[in-house]
């Protein structure tokens, strides 16, 4: 017994070693066996007090006593209160069931949708956004007609639209006059 409480906490005092190569055999197969017995009783015992911490931890967050300092630890808004919504956060992120960052996400991504502004998603917001996207799509049609008509016209449509591609490529000291003295 001594030689496994020694083994396994590999503590290894070296003052009892297996001395015959039946001994040494049992010592291959056992030193590993109960290395990783013993590593497994202490991880249960490091998540048996991981887990007594969270819950006391929990315990409190719902328990539902705030203090000033709560308050304003818990104010992302700087307005002297909790909304609902930075309390929700607050006590997700405490008991580790969603990430800050991905709650900063979310709420980026709402404030993209939400195009009026109001805290809400309508029907306005849809409505917005479709219109949005129509005007770059006719704005892309509109190019599109335009470079098209311009290569009808032959090759001083060619060179023309080659100007504005030079134009537009370059940086913004290209004025009129430049594309004015292009063949």
């Amino acid at each position: 017994i001594y030689y496994c409480v020694v083994t396994a906490t590999t503590i290894g005092f070296g003052d009892l070693t297996p001395g015959t190569p039946l001994g040494k055999c049992c010592a291959i197969l056992f030193v590993p066996i109960v290395v990783a017995a013993m590593g497994y009783i202490l991880g249960n015992v490091a998540t048996f007090i991981v887990e007594q911490r969270r819950d006391k931890y929990n315990k409190r967050l719902w328990s539902g006593e705030m203090k000033i300092e709560d308050i304003e630890k818990l104010d992302e808004a700087r307005d002297g209160g909790v909304s609902e919504l930075e309390y929700i956060k607050f006590m997700l992120v405490a008991m580790n069931k969603v990430d800050g960052a991905l709650f900063n996400d979310l709420r980026d991504q709402f404030r993209l949708l939400d195009m009026t502004g109001d805290g809400k998603i309508t029907k306005k917001d849809l409505e917005i956004m479709a219109t949005r996207k129509m005007r770059k799509v006719s704005h892309k049609m509109k190019l599109y007609q335009y470079k098209h008509r311009l290569t009808r016209q032959g090759n001083k449509g060619a060179a023309l639209t080659t100007a504005v591609v030079k134009m537009l490529s370059t940086p913004k000291h290209t004025n009129a006059k430049q594309l004015q003295e292009c063949p």
